[in-house]
C-alpha cells in the first residue's frame, strides 16, 4: 500500500470517527439528566405547588396516613416524612434553608413558572432576613 493510499484511508477513518463521535454527543445531549433533590426539597416543592392545600390531601386527617402515602411518592421513610409534615409550617423549620430554596427557585425558573419562582424568592428573602437578625442579636 502506498503512502498516498494510507493517508486517504486514515483521512476517511478520521472523518467517520469524528462524525460518529459528533452523533453520539448529540444523542447524549438530548437525554434528560435526572435532577437529584433531597426529601426536604421535594416536600418544599410540593408545598410551594399547593399540594398540601388540596381538598383531597386535607381530607386525610391522620398525619401518619399522609406520611405513608407520601413515602410511596417520594421513596422515603414515612417516619421522616411525618416529621417533615409537622415541621413544615414552623417559622424556623429545618426544611427552610437557603440551599433548599435555591433549588426550588432554579426549578421554577427552568420550568418557566414565574409566580412560583417569585413566591420561593420571597421565602428565601425571609430566611436570609431571619438569619441576619439572629446574627445581630448575638
Amino acid at each position: 500500500m502506498t503512502d498516498h493510499n494510507q493517508k486517504m484511508i486514515d483521512t476517511i477513518n478520521n472523518y467517520v470517527i469524528t462524525n460518529r463521535l459528533a452523533q453520539l454527543e448529540k444523542n447524549t445531549a438530548k437525554k434528560a439528566i435526572k435532577v437529584l433533590s433531597t426529601r426536604a426539597q421535594q416536600m418544599l416543592l410540593l408545598q410551594q405547588m399547593g399540594f398540601f392545600e388540596s381538598a383531597k390531601f386535607k381530607s386525610i386527617t391522620s398525619t401518619k396516613k399522609k406520611a405513608k402515602l407520601l413515602s410511596y411518592i417520594l421513596n422515603a421513610s414515612a417516619d421522616n416524612i411525618e416529621g417533615d409534615l409537622t415541621a413544615m409550617n414552623l417559622k424556623s423549620s429545618y426544611l427552610k434553608t437557603v440551599k433548599n430554596y435555591e433549588l426550588l427557585i432554579k426549578t421554577f425558573q427552568e420550568a418557566g413558572l414565574k409566580d412560583m419562582e417569585k413566591a420561593a424568592n420571597k421565602e428565601l428573602d425571609n430566611i436570609l432576613k431571619a438569619a441576619e437578625n439572629k446574627k445581630t442579636l448575638k
